[in-house]
C-alpha cells in the first residue's frame, strides 16, 4: 500500500465503524498512572501531590465499594482524591475507609481528600512541597521550554577578541534555526551588564561563564548548587537552578555541546539540535574534554542539592564546589 493506507482505512467509512466500537469512560472507578514530574501529576480524579522529580512515582486507586477506596503507591509522598469529579461520589460527611498501601484509614467524605505519608503511616492532611515543586523541578531542558535570554559575561577585563568569543559562544547556543530547519524564532543574546530586572522576572536565563566572568552568575551565586573553578581547564559544567518563577541554566567552562557528535546522546530526533541535546540531561552534568567523557550527571534532590552518593565523583575532579 505504501503511503495509500487511507484508501483502505476510509473506504466505505470503515475507520469510523471501527472507532464506534470504543467508548471512553469519563468516570472510571479505577485510575492507574506513573509519572516522573509534577507537570504530569494527575489523571481523572487522582492527583499526586508529592514526588521526587525524575524518579517514577506510581499510584493505583480503585473504589471497591460505595465508601471503600483502595490505593497502592510507590515513591509517592502525598496524593489527593477529588470526589468532586465523581458523579456517584459518597455524600459529604459519610465515613470512607481508605486502605492505603495495605493500612486502613477512616475519613469523612469531602469534595477533596488529601493524604500525606509520614514515617509511621499515611494520614489525612495537606502536603507542603520542599524546594522542588510544581514549576521548579527541572530538568535542564525546562530552562529552554519558554522565553529565554542568553547571557555572556563581560567581567575579568577580557581583551576585545575574548569578549567577542564569549558573545559568539552565546549566539551559537541561541541559534536554533538552521538551513535545514528554519524557525521563526529569534532568541535574545546580551551581555551580563544589560540584564534587567524585567528580564529576570519574565524569562529563563542561560548564563555562560563563572562568577568571576559573569556578573549575573555572581549575583545569584548564593542560590546555585554548584560552581566550577575559573581555573579549571578542559572541564564543562552545566546545571539548572530555580530563579524565582523561572530558571537559570549555567554553563561554565566548555560549552555543553562540546563533543556532542562523538557522544551521540540521542534525544528528540525532530527537535532543533540544541533542544535535542539538552533534553538528554538531568539537572546537572560535569564532563572533561568532551561529552563523551562524563564525570558525573543526574538529578538534584528535593532541596536542589547534589545527592550524597553523587558528591564524591564531582569533588574528585578538584574543579567544582558544591554548595
Amino acid at each position: 500500500m505504501r503511503h495509500n493506507a487511507w484508501d483502505q482505512a476510509y473506504r466505505d467509512g470503515a475507520i469510523f465503524d471501527w472507532f464506534a466500537k470504543f467508548r471512553r469512560d469519563r468516570f472510571p472507578r479505577r485510575v492507574r498512572f506513573v509519572t516522573r514530574s509534577y507537570r504530569y501529576d494527575s489523571a481523572y480524579w487522582v492527583r499526586i501531590d508529592g514526588l521526587t522529580p525524575g524518579a517514577p512515582a506510581s499510584i493505583d486507586a480503585v473504589w471497591t465499594g460505595k465508601t471503600a477506596l483502595q490505593v497502592d503507591t510507590q515513591n509517592v509522598e502525598a496524593f489527593t482524591i477529588r470526589l468532586e469529579q465523581l458523579p456517584d461520589a459518597p455524600i459529604p460527611g459519610v465515613l470512607i475507609t481508605a486502605t492505603i498501601d495495605g493500612l486502613p484509614l477512616r475519613v469523612k467524605a469531602a469534595a477533596v481528600l488529601s493524604f500525606i505519608k509520614t514515617a509511621m503511616r499515611w494520614r489525612a492532611g495537606f502536603y507542603t512541597p520542599p524546594a522542588k515543586r510544581p514549576g521548579a523541578e527541572g530538568p535542564i531542558v525546562e530552562a529552554v521550554a519558554g522565553r529565554q535570554i542568553y547571557v555572556y559575561g563581560s567581567g575579568g577585563a577580557p581583551a576585545a577578541e575574548d569578549l567577542e568569543a564569549r558573545r559568539k559562544l552565546a549566539e551559537t547556543a541561541a541559534a536554533w534555526s538552521t538551513v535545514r530547519r528554519k524557525l521563526s524564532l529569534a532568541l535574545a543574546v546580551k551581555p551580563d551588564t544589560a540584564v534587567t530586572a524585567d528580564d529576570i522576572a519574565s524569562a529563563d536565563l542561560v548564563l555562560f561563564g563563572t562568577a568571576e566572568t559573569n556578573s549575573a552568575i555572581a549575583r545569584f551565586a548564593g542560590r546555585m548548587p554548584l560552581a566550577l573553578s575559573s581555573a579549571a581547564a578542559d572541564y564543562g559544567l552545566l546545571f539548572i537552578a530555580p530563579l524565582g518563577k523561572h530558571y537559570a541554566l549555567v554553563n561554565s567552562g566548555l560549552p555543553w555541546w562540546a563533543g556532542a557528535d562523538e557522544a551521540d546522546r540521542g534525544g528528540y530526533p525532530l527537535a532543533p539540535p540544541q533542544f535535542r541535546l539538552l533534553s538528554t540531561f538531568g539537572d546537572y552534568i560535569l564532563f572533561k574534554g568532551s561529552l563523551a567523557n562524563v564525570v558525573a550527571e543526574g538529578r538534584f534532590d528535593q532541596n536542589w542539592k547534589v545527592p550524597a552518593d553523587a558528591a564524591p565523583k564531582i569533588l574528585a575532579s578538584g574543579t567544582v564546589t558544591i554548595h
